[in-house]
């Protein structure tokens, strides 16, 4: 269980690289997760979920609030990510 954003932001990271993104993409990524997280706390009665998975050799990122409305975040996915992750 993570319990700061800090470390929702890193585990995110980690997933995205372990997929083969880099560079720009990971900021992209770290952006989206950030406010994914927030606003499932703010929002959702001060705590959430995230869920990272690959799917077609793309990165979706999918954020839970407590009540349960999930919210996702496709931006990273609709590029699609290196031809290393698509195996991933």
């Amino acid at each position: 269980m993570v319990r700061t954003f800090r470390a929702v932001r890193r585990f995110a990271l980690a997933q995205a690289m372990r997929l083969g993104m880099a560079g720009e993409r990971l900021m992209d990524v770290e952006l989206a997760v950030a406010e994914l997280a927030t606003n499932s706390v703010v929002h959702g009665g001060g705590r959430g979920t995230l869920a990272i998975w690959a799917e077609q050799g793309q990165l979706v990122c999918e954020s839970a609030m407590r009540a349960g409305w999930p919210i996702r975040w496709p931006a990273a996915a609709r590029q699609g990510a290196t031809s290393s992750a698509a195996g991933a």
